[in-house]
C-alpha cells in the first residue's frame, strides 16, 4: 500500500444548468465564469481575427466589458450599419438591437458616474480602513455622507 499518495479533490463536476439560489454562490460563479467568457472571446480574436464586443450586466446591475480591438470600436462599426441592414433584421433582431443601444446608454451613464466619483473623492482615502485611528473613521464617515449627496444630487 503505497502511503504517499495525494488525496484528490473532487474535480470538475456537471452543474446543472438552473439559478444558483445562493447570492454568494452565484456572484462566485458568475465571476468565473465571465473570466472565462472573456478569455475564450480572446482566444477567438487571436486564432480567427475577430472583432468582439461583449456587454454583460452582473445580478448587482454592475456592467463589465470586452472588446477587441475595443468594445466602442466594434459598438461604433455595429451601429453605423447600413439602414439596408437594419430593414434585413427581424423583429427579433431589432428589439435585440435597441435593447443594446439602451446598455451602452446605461454603460456610458455608469462610466460617467465613475469618473465623478473618483474626481470628488478625497486624497488619502488608500490608506487601509484598519490603521485608521477613531477621529480619523469619522472624518471618512462625514466625507462618505458628503460624496452620497454629490453623486444624488441633494
Amino acid at each position: 500500500m503505497d502511503l504517499t499518495r495525494k488525496k484528490r479533490g473532487t474535480g470538475r463536476k456537471k452543474v446543472p444548468i438552473e439559478k444558483i439560489e445562493s447570492s454568494s454562490q452565484r456572484y462566485v460563479t458568475f465571476s468565473k465564469r465571465r473570466t472565462g467568457l472573456f478569455k475564450k472571446a480572446s482566444e477567438l480574436c487571436i486564432l480567427c481575427g475577430a472583432d468582439i464586443a461583449i456587454i454583460v450586466s452582473s445580478p448587482s446591475q454592475k456592467i463589465y466589458t470586452f472588446g477587441h480591438p475595443s468594445v466602442d470600436s466594434v459598438v461604433d462599426r455595429f451601429l453605423n450599419q447600413d439602414d439596408h441592414h437594419m430593414s434585413a433584421l427581424g423583429h427579433d433582431q431589432q428589439q435585440q438591437q435597441i435593447q443594446y443601444i439602451e446598455i451602452l446608454g446605461q454603460l456610458e451613464a455608469e462610466k460617467k458616474r465613475g469618473e465623478i466619483i473618483e474626481q470628488l473623492k478625497p486624497s488619502g482615502w488608500d490608506a487601509p480602513i484598519d490603521s485608521l485611528q477613531l477621529q480619523e473613521l469619522q472624518q471618512m464617515k462625514q466625507a462618505l455622507v458628503e460624496l452620497k449627496k454629490k453623486v444624488l444630487g441633494e
